[in-house]
């Protein structure tokens, strides 16, 4: 399954400085998020209003962490695809 979240929709909430607000998610491998009981809702919100931003030292990818909507602290990998796109490579959910 691939489908395409366009950031630009989001609600006024979630439209930070800090975050990609305007940045698309493309979900091609949707399964890395889901295994761990997320959703592609859950992570676009904590890629765009982050909690903190910083790079995976095993990676090299960008790394964030924050609060979903309904209030589980995730962490999400993802690569840039470009200025407007990042792929999440995995996401999950972290003990508070």
């Amino acid at each position: 399954m691939s489908f395409l979240l366009d950031t630009n929709t989001l609600s006024a909430h979630l439209r930070r400085q800090s975050g990609l607000a305007h940045r698309a998610l493309q979900f091609a491998g949707v399964d890395h998020v889901t295994e761990h009981g997320l959703t592609p809702e859950d992570v676009e919100a904590v890629v765009c209003d982050p909690l903190e931003k910083t790079t995976s030292r095993t990676s090299g990818r960008p790394v964030v962490t924050g609060y979903t909507p309904d209030g589980r602290l995730i962490l999400v990998v993802y690569e840039e695809i470009d200025d407007v796109m990042v792929y999440p490579v995995t996401a999950y959910e972290l003990d508070d």
